[in-house]
């Protein structure tokens, strides 16, 4: 989606909020992470036109894209977190990889220390989405989790 397009978005969705005591943006499907760039504009274009209304923000991803500027950005605007993360090593990296093969568990968890580093209240608040499989070992995932 390009800048434009999700600008007629938001602003439809303004319009047909506007008795709304609270509005929500939320950015999911696919990695949301892969447009960070288009996701700062729509923050801040949606921060410029909801008057005083508060404002929830939501995202889900798969955390592999989680730099220091994405993380001061998440923990800036608060936004509500969840990241998938389907258990232990073994379990993610059954359907988690990148094109090259490689899981993405190792990358996942080493974000998530970052981020906890940078705010441990933040990181205490972040939710996971697990997707169980048949081939899932859910002994493993318990004890993971």
């Amino acid at each position: 989606m390009d800048f434009e397009t999700a600008k007629k978005a938001i602003d439809f969705y303004l319009k047909r909020s506007e008795k709304a005591d609270q509005l929500a943006l939320s950015f999911y499907g696919g990695e949301p992470l892969l447009e960070f760039e288009l996701i700062k504009k729509c923050v801040s274009y949606i921060l410029q036109r909801k008057g005083d209304k508060k404002i929830l923000f939501t995202m889900t991803t798969n955390g592999t894209l989680m730099t220091e500027d994405v993380i001061e950005f998440l923990v800036k605007y608060e936004f509500n977190l969840m990241i998938s993360l389907d258990g232990d090593k073994k379990s993610h990296d059954i359907n988690r990889r990148f094109k090259t093969g490689k899981g993405s568990f190792d990358i996942i968890l080493e974000n998530l220390s970052r981020l906890k580093a940078y705010n441990e209240e933040y990181y205490s608040k972040v939710l996971f989405n697990c997707v169980i499989s048949s081939s899932s070992d859910l002994e493993n995932i318990y004890r993971f989790y």
